[in-house]
């Protein structure tokens, strides 16, 4: 990847731990960002809910995200 690929974080809570199925309304994208920050970002949302098991997040580059491949 170059150094112009962004990133986004990512996430929503899910219906249960197989994270397939996502409670409506729940779903976020936060971005771009650069990887460092998109990093920071996921970590500081992640802290922030880490009790909450149905509550994922992830970082997706740009491709991924357009492409649904994440």
């Amino acid at each position: 990847m170059s150094e112009d690929t962004v990133y986004y974080v990512i996430g929503a809570e899910y219906r249960d731990t197989d994270f397939q199925n996502l409670v409506p309304g729940t779903s976020a994208v936060h971005g771009p960002f650069d990887k460092a920050r998109a990093d920071k970002v996921w970590q500081e949302m992640s802290m922030a809910r880490v009790d909450e098991c149905m509550v994922r997040y992830r970082v997706v580059d740009r491709d991924r995200l357009v492409n649904g491949r994440f």
